[in-house]
């Protein structure tokens, strides 16, 4: 099979992309009705959830829905559960030079990429950032949801660790919006999520390795 700088790079399946979006979007709800709760110059926005008790109970809904997504992911695509899992426990030093350049990047100057993986260095510390938080996010929200049934002073730490961990977790999913979908260098990820591949020269330029590996698994070669 000839090489062509057509060729797609597929990348996630539809089940990867509707927990992915399904996740995105119950963030976002959790976020608005986080703030309007939280605080009371914002709570006039409870208004569009119904006031503030059916706010509360589209927080928890979307809270489950947040948690258990990914948990679906897992259950429905366990070979890509299990790759993510390899990239994330394997560093090279190629990681480590691309995260060195991070700034560089977003700021859209000039800069040369290594090699990258399926997941490039960047993506690998993002997971960790948003597995991380999602769990103390997740475990802080269950105990604020049911107190009765736990240690007060457990419950007394959790709200200033959620309150802590909600704003940190969303500047790092807005950032990794921001990196997915609207930078000018790195935007077109965006396919990923929406059509399931990647293009030729993204591909190539943010996963030089995996470009190679799917050219080799696919028969692709250079005229």
């Amino acid at each position: 099979m000839a090489y062509s700088d057509n060729d797609r790079f597929p990348r996630f399946g539809k089940a990867a992309r509707v927990v992915h979006l399904t996740h995105l979007v119950s963030f976002f709800v959790l976020f608005l009705t986080g703030m309007s709760l939280y605080f009371n110059f914002l709570s006039p926005l409870n208004l569009i959830f119904g006031g503030a008790n059916a706010a509360k109970l589209i927080h928890r809904i979307a809270a489950l829905v947040f948690f258990f997504g990914p948990v679906l992911a897992i259950i429905l695509n366990p070979k890509g559960f299990a790759l993510v899992l390899y990239q994330i426990t394997h560093w090279r030093k190629e990681d480590f030079h691309f995260i060195a350049r991070f700034f560089h990047k977003f700021f859209g100057q000039p800069h040369d990429v290594a090699p990258q993986g399926y997941l490039n260095g960047g993506q690998k510390l993002n997971t960790y950032l948003l597995g991380f938080g999602c769990l103390g996010l997740a475990f802080t929200g269950f105990v604020i949801w049911f107190p009765e049934y736990l240690p007060n002073w457990l419950v007394l730490w959790c709200y200033p660790l959620h309150s802590l961990l909600a704003p940190c977790l969303t500047a790092v999913v807005l950032g990794h919006a921001y990196l997915g979908s609207f930078h000018p260098g790195s935007g077109a990820s965006w396919e990923a999520i929406w059509g399931g591949s990647l293009s030729r020269a993204f591909a190539e330029h943010h996963h030089a390795q995996w470009a190679q590996e799917v050219d080799i698994k696919l028969g692709r070669v250079k005229r």
